[in-house]
Formats: C-alpha cells, sequence, structure tokens
C-alpha cells in the first residue's frame, strides 16, 4: 500500500488522514479552510504526532496557527512582566492554548525554539510527558533543549 496522505473528501465534506504507522485523523472542509478533529470515530484509531506536524506544515492547519499565533501573542504582551510562573500558566489565552490539544504541540516547539517562551506546562498538559531532568530543571536553555530533543524524537521539524 502506497502511503497516501489525504483521501477526496466525502459528501459531508470530511476526510481521513493517513500516515505511515495508519493513525488516522479527521479534518473537515470549511468553505477555503480545513479544520482538524483531533477525536475520532474508533478507540484503535491513534493520533500520530507526524501527521499532525505534517498537516502544520503543509498549511492544513492554518486556522489553528492563526489562532495559535493570536492567543500566544494576547498571552505573552498579558503576562511577560510577571515572575510567578503559576500565574502566568494560568492566563485564559494559556489555558485555551492547552485546550487545543496536540495540533499545537508543534507550533508551540517552534515558539520555544524561537522565544524559549514558558511553553513548558503547556507542553506537559498536552502531552502528558516531562522530558526534562531534575537537574536541568530551573534552567530555560537546558529546558527548552529537553523538549526540543523530545520533539525531534517524535518526528517534529524543529
Amino acid at each position: 500500500m502506497e502511503n497516501e496522505y489525504y483521501s477526496p473528501f466525502d459528501e459531508d465534506g470530511v476526510t481521513t488522514v493517513l500516515e505511515e504507522d495508519r493513525s488516522y485523523v479527521g479534518v473537515e472542509s470549511h468553505g477555503d479552510s480545513l479544520s482538524f478533529n483531533e477525536y475520532c470515530s474508533s478507540e484503535d484509531m491513534t493520533l500520530s504526532m507526524p501527521t499532525v506536524s505534517w498537516l502544520i506544515e503543509e498549511g492544513l492547519l492554518e486556522p489553528t496557527k492563526t489562532e495559535f499565533n493570536s492567543l500566544a501573542n494576547t498571552w505573552k504582551a498579558q503576562t511577560d512582566h510577571l515572575s510567578n510562573v503559576t500565574m502566568k500558566c494560568m492566563h485564559p489565552a494559556y489555558q485555551r492554548i492547552i485546550g487545543m490539544g496536540k495540533t499545537v504541540v508543534p507550533l508551540i516547539l517552534n515558539d520555544l525554539k524561537a522565544t524559549q517562551a514558558d511553553w513548558f506546562w503547556a507542553l506537559s498538559a498536552i502531552t502528558g510527558q516531562n522530558p526534562i531532568s531534575e537537574q536541568d530543571a530551573g534552567y530555560v536553555d537546558r529546558m527548552t533543549e529537553a523538549w526540543l530533543r523530545w520533539g525531534k524524537s517524535l518526528g517534529y521539524d524543529v
């Protein structure tokens, strides 16, 4: 079977994306744009991190990228002066980004690489992972590198 990345839309404007690992992702057509559905109709269908990254790289998730950038800019502008990490992470824009789920992980990783903004809480909340060692905790540059290594190990282009 050839690796097929997306199939034509059905009559409801929904298609299924198939990556090499056979993970499925729902994509809906909304006129000139597409949106991503993280949930799948079957429990045995799992979300592939490289699939999400590929969809964003191909521009299929532009509405999500636009929303992410807007929320991230709002969060940074309204919390840059704060030193309390909990207060920064409880900001409504930050919480909304977490609520966007796995679709924003590649966007967060790229922003983390560029700005070293405090995305560590969001990444842990979304992925359920924490690649930061005890000796690296508290060192933003080391924490950033740990997350970027984690992302690369899963196929993210960071």
